[in-house]
């Protein structure tokens, strides 16, 4: 994944840190070093295969698992938490969530220090997240279809056994006429084909 700068600039994950995508004539690109992830602390943090997501203003960083980072050009690189499996990272109220994909804990990080918000089982993890209104994100889930979550709880968004049932929401998105689209994936129950 890539942040693409007002500018048009595009910047992309290395294993050392974040490099900025040069053209060359011959239609080849290549990475220039611009930040390495060990400037977010004193000692040396390796972020392999980095995603990245915007949320809000906000470039953040981060791998499968480990560090939570976040810069964008103009800024320093900022280590805002550390997670075991992440499953997505998602910004509500000025906050950054973490969703734990092992057993669909949510964490808000702050400074660094994560504040657990919930943990309910393994089928539950957020997967997406999209503004509803103000105090409400519409979340997908792995297992729970879509929710709308306050900040501190989650509750059922709709009646319709597709956007209730046992699926993930891969994700979410906003469309023209103020429409939400959401990415489902069926979970198979045990004993069906998948």
């Amino acid at each position: 994944s890539a942040g693409v700068d007002g500018d048009g600039t595009i910047y992309v994950p290395t294993s050392e840190g974040v490099a900025r995508v040069v053209f060359s004539e011959d239609g080849h690109w290549s990475p220039q070093p611009m930040v390495a992830w060990s400037t977010a602390q004193d000692s040396p943090l390796l972020v392999p295969e980095a995603e990245m997501e915007t949320e809000g203003d906000a470039w953040i960083w981060h791998s499968l698992t480990g560090a939570v980072l976040s810069w964008r050009p103009g800024r320093q690189m900022e280590l805002r938490g550390f997670s075991n499996t992440i499953e997505t990272v998602f910004e509500f109220e000025n906050d950054l969530y973490v969703s734990e994909r092992a057993n669909g804990s949510l964490t808000r990080l702050k400074s660094g220090v994560g504040e657990l918000i919930k943990s309910d089982g393994s089928l539950s993890a957020i997967t997406a997240a999209e503004a509803l209104s103000p105090g409400q994100m519409l979340v997908g889930t792995f297992g729970r279809g879509l929710q709308i979550f306050d900040g501190k709880t989650t509750r059922a968004f709709g009646f319709d056994e597709i956007l209730t049932g046992e699926q993930r929401i891969n994700d979410l998105c906003r469309t023209e006429g103020g429409f939400l689209a959401a990415a489902i994936f069926p979970i198979p129950r045990p004993g069906t084909p998948a």
